[in-house]
């Protein structure tokens, strides 16, 4: 789940570290639940999303704090707390997919206990550079 979306910036990997411990101090480890789907429209594709149905108050909190405290980023208007199924090429390809799977309702569960920063790299491969445990 994305809670900062991509950025550039000059910033230092230590700096970047202070800044997320002090966003994260004062959360705690916390269940979410996923079911259900739903589709996104904008400027970067079409999109489907898995759904959060428990936890999204938490994903909102940690997404507020890191953006109140990388001061350099602007906010999104609309921040959507989700884990991303597909993104299609064409709104009409969106709109087939979601109705395959627009009826499914599993529920997915997991505790979110650590937080990660990834770098794309060049070749668009993630590469983590640090990890922040939730107490």
């Amino acid at each position: 789940m994305t809670l900062v979306f991509a950025f550039e910036s000059e910033i230092s990997n230590d700096d970047l570290k202070n800044v997320i411990i002090k966003s994260l101090k004062d959360i705690k480890s916390f269940v979410v639940k996923l079911s259900g789907y739903s589709k996104n429209i904008s400027q970067y594709g079409n999109y489907l999303f898995l759904d959060i149905i428990n936890g999204y108050d938490n994903m909102i909190e940690i997404h507020n704090n890191l953006y109140e405290n990388l001061t350099f980023l602007k906010k999104p208007l609309n921040y959507i707390p989700h884990i991303t199924v597909g993104n299609l090429k064409t709104e009409e390809e969106m709109n087939k997919a979601f109705l395959k799977i627009c009826n499914l309702t599993d529920i997915f569960e997991t505790i979110i206990n650590e937080i990660s920063v990834e770098l794309i790299g060049s070749n668009e491969e993630s590469i983590i550079l640090m990890n922040f445990l939730l107490t």
